[in-house]
């Protein structure tokens, strides 16, 4: 016992730490959980940037299919080529939203805070990262519009929306789609950092309304200065599912 809390306490001192991998310990046992008891067999992947969410995913031990849509050209090319060689993730080039056409997305400088949303000040001010260089003509598309050419109704879904504040407009473009989903998975904000974002009380509660109730939290985003928490992933499960 002695000498296993003198290797904790030296990890730490290196910045590293050992978790027990089980759902009341580690976050990504969580997820596991949480997809074997809702015997998950798609998951669409909604935001992928270049596809570090499914990766993670495959990491744990998700072996079904995975549906990932991207907008930007670049974050696209280098999700294609993330997802060469597996048969059951399937790529897809356009955003999801509240309405199908075409919008204008700010292109941030670490990719992956690109929104459709501007940024607001003190976002770009606590995360340089974000700050916008440049924008892109991308194509938008509703869920409702596109999920039956991609879903089988035996396939258990987990919707993962990571849209930069755009959450709600996607939400908005698949409320037909939503009933069809075991768990969904959104970004939501403790803070506004995109201008006009819905906030975490108010997806909430949004949730609730489309029939799902707050599964698990994982913190997310905090600011590097002060440690205060601006983001976090909430897990939504179907009620009665």
């Amino acid at each position: 016992m002695l000498f296993r809390g003198g290797v904790k306490r030296v990890l730490r001192y290196l910045g590293y730490d050992v978790v027990r991998f089980l759902p009341d310990r580690h976050p990504m046992a969580r997820r596991l959980q949480l997809l074997q008891n809702n015997a998950i067999r798609l998951v669409l992947d909604v935001g992928a940037n270049a596809g570090q969410f499914a990766s993670q995913m495959r990491t744990i031990g998700y072996a079904g299919r995975i549906v990932s849509f991207e907008p930007m050209a670049q974050a696209y090319a280098r999700l294609v080529e993330r997802a060469r060689g597996d048969a059951l993730w399937e790529t897809c080039h356009y955003g999801l939203g509240h309405a199908d056409g075409q919008a204008s997305i700010h292109i941030s400088r670490d990719s992956y805070s690109s929104s459709l949303l501007e940024m607001e000040p003190d976002f770009v001010r606590i995360e340089p990262g974000a700050e916008c260089v440049g924008s892109e003509i991308v194509e938008v598309r509703r869920l409702d519009a596109v999920l039956d050419g991609i879903w089988e109704p035996s396939e258990a879904c987990w919707l993962k929306v990571d849209a930069q504040g755009y959450e709600g407009h996607v939400l908005r473009g698949g409320m037909d789609s939503l009933p069809r989903m075991r768990v969904v998975q959104l970004e939501l904000a403790i803070v506004p950092l995109y201008q006009g974002q819905p906030l975490f009380a108010d997806m909430v509660q949004f949730m609730k309304g489309a029939g799902f109730e707050l599964a698990a939290v994982e913190p997310a985003y905090f600011e590097p200065d002060t440690g205060r928490l601006l983001q976090v992933d909430g897990f939504f499960e179907r009620t009665g599912a």
